[in-house]
């Protein structure tokens, strides 16, 4: 349980802290006829989506063309 809990604190922080790969820098194929694209973006506490890191990772991941 700890080890479970470490590692969705590590990734919450390379998420807000956008150390993954800048959404710039993603390429999206237009090719693809699957009208969905999407991320998962889970939150492990009740306000997390509240933060001003958050309302950043949010708009990053909107610009990479997600729809869903």
């Amino acid at each position: 349980m700890k080890r479970t809990a470490a590692i969705m604190v590590l990734l919450t922080v390379l998420v807000s802290t956008s150390l993954l790969v800048p959404a710039a820098a993603l390429a999206i194929d237009s090719s693809l006829s699957w009208p969905v694209r999407g991320f998962d973006y889970p939150s492990w506490w009740h306000d997390e989506y509240l933060d001003q890191s958050s309302s950043v990772s949010l708009t990053r991941i909107a610009s990479t063309g997600s729809n869903a």
